[in-house]
């Protein structure tokens, strides 16, 4: 217990009622510096009324409030209360108004701060990316309501990371309601033209890969012993060739980690997946910037896939998933 509890609690005063005091005495003064000059002005007017009125004996004498020599100096007095409210009262909004623009171009100029150490500092790998997920999930407000946009690729070593980090985390804290839209690669065999054998061989692995890494997720989330009533699931596969992948998730404020595959090595004759290679860019960078469009080519891409992906599975909390590979 804090010593301003521990003196309350001397005194008798029980915490809620406490803040109760509190809450009627901001309220009190929120009138008076609102409506203090106006009753100031209503009260020299009522005064004055009456006082002229005792003046030329049409109302009883003990009804004068102030003497009618003293009101000019009664009319000053309020006079001066009524320009300094308004006063009072304009820079009170003006400094709501500074410090308003001054709080965004904090956030601003700290979202920037971020991105652009981001930008220096090394790729991350796919581990760290989940780390930091769950360490942001573990701060959003109790009972909030995250959504998650994943861009897989075969999910063999994402699924290990996402399921230990954030799901299993999940399902024992109950803290968070979880909206989880996964993008895989489909299950049959991508075969994209013009392109090498040994590419496409990687293709048909990473896809049959896929095949098995969703029945393993079905079973997860199907299963009763790691079943929760917090998490939606929808998975979706799509069969173009992968060129950006990872993760992003709106609260408790909206983070990517973004990578991208791509023709690298010597002659760049060797298609790289990314791994390794993620950004982490935090907030919502303006569209100008290098961050910006790789943020606006994520989202892009994440709902070109989504609209024209299969549903492969979906799994609304409380209920049993439906959906597989036909």
């Amino acid at each position: 217990m804090s010593s301003r509890e521990r003196t309350n609690s001397d005194a008798g005063v029980p915490p809620h009622r406490e803040s109760g005091f509190k809450a009627a005495s901001r309220g009190i003064r929120r009138f008076i510096k609102r409506f203090g000059s106006w009753v100031g002005v209503t009260y020299l007017a009522v005064a004055s009324l009456l006082s002229y009125l005792v003046h030329f004996h049409a109302w009883p004498e003990h009804w004068e409030i102030v003497p009618v020599h003293e009101l000019p100096a009664f009319a000053f007095v309020v006079g001066l209360m009524f320009i300094l409210s308004e006063q009072v009262k304009e820079y009170s909004d003006d400094i709501a108004s500074i410090a308003h623009t001054l709080d965004e171009r904090v956030t601003s100029l700290d979202q920037d701060i971020s991105n652009l150490a981001s930008q220096v500092s090394p790729q991350l790998k796919l581990h760290q990316c989940v780390e930091k997920l769950q360490s942001n999930l573990s701060i959003t407000p109790h009972g909030s309501l995250v959504t998650i946009h994943h861009i897989a690729l075969d999910m063999q070593t994402a699924w290990l990371h996402v399921r230990e980090k954030v799901f299993d985390v999940e399902r024992l804290s109950q803290h968070n309601n979880i909206k989880y839209q996964l993008l895989i690669v489909s299950g049959d065999a991508v075969k994209p033209i013009n392109e090498s054998s040994q590419l496409q061989t990687q293709l048909a692995q990473m896809s049959e890969r896929a095949k098995y890494s969703l029945e393993v997720i079905k079973n997860y989330f199907d299963s009763e012993s790691t079943a929760t009533s917090l998490i939606d699931v929808e998975i979706r596969s799509y069969t173009s060739l992968p060129v950006v992948h990872g993760i992003f998730v709106d609260k408790p404020t909206t983070v990517h980690f973004v990578a991208f595959s791509g023709w690298r090595g010597v002659g760049h004759s060797n298609y790289h997946w990314g791994e390794g290679h993620y950004y982490e860019i935090k907030g919502s960078p303006e569209t100008s910037t290098s961050m910006g469009d790789v943020v606006s080519l994520f989202d892009g891409y994440f709902d070109n896939l989504w609209n024209t992906g299969k549903q492969v599975y979906c799994k609304n909390s409380g209920e049993p998933g439906q959906g597989g590979y036909s």
